[in-house]
């Protein structure tokens, strides 16, 4: 099984054969045994990402936004995120590769306390990634005849691999001491989109809110 950014993926092989030839997913019987084996070996390691995503913390990159944050100029989260689901990363993996700067109000005085230093995620462009606990622009709700990708897009904002995610959660993306001019982001809704100002809100299903 596979899944975006916002599902935890458990593994399930019944592509092979049996003995008579028939493919193992065309036996019912197997098939569920099978599921219910990976999901019970995939609890220990669910279990794991949970507390990792329910605490919040602002030093976890699993929150980072998949589209918009660049690891290098090749690479986006997005890229990280399908080498962990597809298992080539493990989940443990602390992916050092991201860079962090420490900062203090005076470089970030929205996202920073007085007195207080940050470990901030910093992108391939030199853009931060603090987290915004202001929590504005609450998740709306569905209409009854939304379509698949309103939904799609709704569970993103939701959840990050299975894992609830705080209402409103998002990030404040901007640099240190100036302001964006034409930065390009990609938003899930409007496709590619340039923001000038003090930041860009960006939501975990790279919403970008203007």
């Amino acid at each position: 099984m596979h899944f975006d950014a916002n599902g935890f993926e458990v593994p399930v092989l019944l592509a092979d054969f049996d003995e008579y030839g028939r493919q193992l997913r065309n036996n019912s019987g197997f098939a569920e045994q099978h599921t219910i084996t990976c999901l019970d070996r995939a609890i220990p390691e669910f279990s794991t990402v949970k507390r990792r995503l329910s605490s919040g913390s602002h030093r976890e990159p699993l929150f980072l936004p998949p589209r918009n944050f660049w690891v290098s100029a090749q690479e986006r989260m997005a890229d990280v995120y399908k080498e962990i689901t597809h298992s080539r990363l493990p989940w443990s993996d602390p992916l050092h590769r991201l860079q962090r700067v420490m900062l203090t109000r005076q470089d970030l005085p929205r996202n920073i306390e007085p007195g207080a230093k940050k470990e901030i995620f910093s992108d391939n462009r030199g853009l931060l990634f603090p987290h915004d606990r202001g929590h504005h622009a609450l998740a709306r709700e569905l209409a009854a005849n939304c379509s698949h990708e309103d939904r799609k897009l709704f569970l993103r904002s939701c959840f990050r691999f299975g894992v609830p995610l705080e209402n409103g959660y998002h990030h404040d993306v901007q640099f240190v001491g100036r302001e964006l001019n034409q930065v390009e982001f990609e938003c899930s809704t409007a496709g590619p989109t340039k923001i000038s100002g003090t930041h860009a809100n960006i939501y975990p299903n790279d919403y970008i809110r203007t």
